[in-house]
């Protein structure tokens, strides 16, 4: 993980030391922007990297920075706040941390330019319109420790075509795919117990759900 983390990053113009799995960032670029935890975040802000020790991303922290193209969080972050990344429109890769147990609704909602992320087992709930409008997310992969997929999850992904759920969900609420455009199949849980309104409506190219 360690080194697909390294390569991932490598992109950026930072000079990168690994040491027991952590990296420690030697900024070489005056545009990479160092986020402690507190306060406001620019809205011009292009790279971005979360200091280690950084428990909690809150509420709207990055929300329309429209510029910023990457973020480094750190292990130390376990929870992601309602609309932290929300309308990042230029983001287009992310990867988060195994400790992470929570992402807040709207998370990551309007990243239209998002094409890869991750989500951590340990997320026991994907919330309320957590990936809303990512359209350009193609994949996505649902961990063993999700129970439940609430309302407009994953709304309007128009370009998702396939949906790995590893996990035995519960529930998925209503709208939770509505708009997926491109999904061609989905595999579902013999075990679920309840399936809300219009999951898949709109999801025009769907032609097969296994239970």
């Amino acid at each position: 993980m360690c080194i697909e983390f390294f390569r991932f990053y490598s992109d950026i113009n930072i000079t990168w030391r690994m040491l027991n799995c952590h990296f420690f960032a030697y900024i070489m670029n005056t545009n990479l922007y160092e986020y402690n935890g507190v306060g406001s975040v620019p809205k011009d802000v292009v790279h971005a990297l979360v200091n280690e020790g950084v428990v909690l991303i809150p509420d709207e922290t990055f929300r329309e920075c429209h510029n910023l193209e990457s973020i480094i969080i750190p292990n130390s972050v376990t929870r992601i706040g309602i609309g932290a990344f929300a309308k990042c429109r230029s983001l287009v890769s992310i990867r988060l941390p195994s400790w992470i147990k929570q992402i807040g609704e709207f998370a990551f909602a309007g990243c239209k330019s998002l094409l890869n992320i991750n989500i951590p087992n340990g997320i026991k709930v994907i919330n309320l319109l957590t990936f809303e409008q990512c359209t350009s997310l193609e994949n996505i992969i649902i961990p063993l420790s999700v129970v439940e997929i609430c309302d407009g999850a994953f709304y309007g992904c128009s370009n998702l075509v396939s949906i790995s759920i590893l996990s035995e969900v519960e529930k998925i609420d209503h709208n939770a795919f509505y708009g997926c455009k491109s999904l061609h199949s989905l595999e579902l849980s013999i075990d679920i117990e309840n399936i809300g309104i219009e999951v898949f409506g709109e999801c025009e190219s769907l032609r097969k759900v296994d239970l």
